[in-house]
């Protein structure tokens, strides 16, 4: 499938290049991001051609990397710096305990068989949890049971503040 867009007639070249492209957008949120090849014929009227076959999910592509350790542990280290670059005024979050671990969303659904989806939700706010779950995201960031559950009521706080 390819998609296209239309823009200006100002320009006049052809690029090809690779970029971010959402797979999976709803009304208030894009759900899935690929890496695609694009095409930018800047003709008239220029195009921008999308072509999903050499499209690559983030998600296949950060797997692929995590099976290599040394790139595992770069990611790893990435996360947790971004985790430390979260200010200290921002409210504490399961996101922020689940980087400073140096996971990502899927290796923690894997250590607590689980999808990721799910993580996603439970980081937004969205889902209730049981006093189990709540422990066993305790056991596999390795965080008390209190920590947990102070990020998962300070997010769902701001959920219900903001509806």
């Amino acid at each position: 499938m390819i998609s296209t867009t239309q823009l200006s007639n100002e320009f006049s070249q052809t690029t090809n290049t690779w970029g971010f492209q959402p797979i999976s957008v709803t009304a208030s949120s894009v759900t899935g991001i690929c890496y695609a090849h694009i095409t930018i014929d800047m003709g008239t009227p220029a195009l921008i051609q999308v072509e999903a076959q050499s499209a690559v999910a983030i998600s296949d592509l950060i797997s692929e990397r995590e099976r290599d350790p040394r790139k595992a542990a770069a990611l790893a280290r990435a996360r947790q710096k971004l985790a430390s670059r979260l200010t200290d005024d921002l409210p504490l979050s399961l996101a922020r305990l689940r980087l400073q671990k140096g996971l990502s969303q899927a290796r923690l659904a894997s250590l607590m068989g689980l999808q990721q989806p799910y993580i996603a939700r439970i980081e937004r706010g969205e889902d209730d949890l049981k006093i189990s779950t709540i422990e066993n995201l305790a056991k596999a960031l390795g965080e008390s049971t209190a920590a947990v559950f102070a990020a998962v009521a300070e997010r769902r706080a701001e959920r219900e503040a903001s509806a």
